[in-house]
């Protein structure tokens, strides 16, 4: 049986005090009534939110010009989307079925009319807005943490073969009342300087922590506000407690500020995946070194906008990790061996461990030193569909030398 590959993107929106407030004083999980919604959606909603959806939009609809690598199982996936919501007036999506975006996976060119609906929806909040529209409504951080648990609960697959990306896409905003600060029961979670999170940092930190266990791959974007901030947010830095939540449940955290797109990046969503996983390295007779946190993916200039999800039904795709058989360079691999397909670029996550960062600049370091033709390539053993066929492939680059 052929497993296909696919891919699910959650979105948890919504924003983050951190100067405490009301809710961090009680110990409440609940809504965020002590925010000033009109300074929020001056800085943050009307632009920065509208153009970061718009962004996950394109990059949840691009696909890559295979250029071949299809063939080889390494096309892209199709993906399935799904979005918790906490953020004032820019709730989850209704459905006519009575569903809603927070509630299940939705795919095909439902997820580009998704966030289509949510980015229009923050791009017309003002100062003055106060929707009561029951379509798109937001909920409490514990509740829409809660739905985010579920959805990934839902995610693991029966078979195999499935890529999770999960992104928290918040702001840093004051409190209309300053609060002290309260030991949530998060195990003594806090930030850098000490003081306790709020409710909504403790719901993202653990849908994220949970998200990490199921083998997700997490990232944390912080919108920067526009012009004169005169709430907490920063134009330039990413505050304390949101940081100290990335890297509590070792996500990626990157601050957000607009501008052109390029091809759907900047959100923490790489819109060229073709493969995630590990490289197994045998390093004795006996024993198995595991680099983790690696990814194939297409160059950002190969990417272009697709109307609809791939083609990826009756192909079969590599499913699994990676076994490395050997490592030659590439003037002794015969040319019948070497594919004309265009590069994929082999990378490690930012938080992956130090054995496979320190692998990945090693690498980078000889091929940067050396002529391509003496560049080192990667034999690997890879799994078609359900492993029931064995395919080798030489990792390689192409054209001199390749990014990192």
């Amino acid at each position: 049986r052929a497993v296909m590959a696919s891919r699910r993107v959650l979105l948890l929106v919504g924003p983050c005090r951190v100067d405490g407030g009301e809710a961090a004083a009680t110990g409440d999980l609940g809504g965020l009534e002590d925010v000033d919604k009109a300074t929020l959606h001056e800085e943050y909603t009307s632009k920065r939110l509208a153009e970061a959806l718009d962004r996950v939009r394109e990059a949840c609809a691009s696909s890559g010009d295979d250029g071949g690598w299809a063939d080889v199982g390494l096309g892209a996936p199709s993906t399935k989307f799904a979005c918790c919501s906490w953020w004032p007036d820019v709730g989850a999506i209704g459905y006519a079925d009575g569903a809603r975006s927070d509630q299940r996976w939705i795919e095909g060119t439902s997820v580009g009319d998704a966030l289509e609906t949510m980015a229009a929806k923050a791009s017309k909040c003002t100062r003055d807005t106060d929707d009561e529209d029951d379509e798109l409504t937001a909920t409490t951080p514990a509740e829409a943490a809660a739905r985010a648990l579920e959805l990934i609960r839902q995610s693991e697959p029966a078979g195999g073969g499935c890529y999770v990306d999960v992104v928290w896409i918040t702001a840093g905003v004051g409190s209309d009342r300053s609060a002290r600060s309260i030991n949530e029961s998060v195990g003594g979670a806090g930030d850098a300087a000490g003081e306790w999170w709020p409710g909504e940092a403790v719901a993202a930190w653990g849908v994220l922590r949970a998200a990490k266990a199921a083998g997700a791959r997490c990232a944390v974007v912080a919108l920067a506000p526009v012009g004169n901030s005169k709430s907490a947010g920063d134009s330039t830095t990413t505050a304390a407690t949101i940081r100290a939540v990335a890297a509590r449940a070792g996500a990626e955290a990157s601050l957000f500020r607009g501008g052109k797109s390029t091809g759907g990046s900047g959100v923490g969503i790489d819109p060229g995946l073709r493969w995630r996983g590990s490289l197994l390295v045998p390093s004795t007779a006996t024993t198995t070194t595991t680099l983790t946190g690696l990814s194939l993916s297409a160059p950002r200039r190969s990417i272009v906008r697709a109307d609809s999800q791939p083609a990826t039904s009756g192909r079969r795709r590599v499913d699994g990790d990676m076994v490395l058989l050997e490592v030659v360079r590439l003037e002794v691999v015969p040319p019948t061996h070497l594919s004309s397909r265009p590069a994929l670029r082999f990378a490690a996550d930012a938080t992956t461990g130090a054995a496979a960062a320190g692998v990945l600049r090693a690498w980078t370091s000889v091929v940067e030193s050396v002529p391509p033709a003496r560049a080192p390539a990667f034999i690997v053993r890879i799994s078609i569909g359900d492993g029931s066929v064995d395919t080798t492939t030489t990792t390689r680059t192409s054209g001199g030398k390749p990014p990192p």
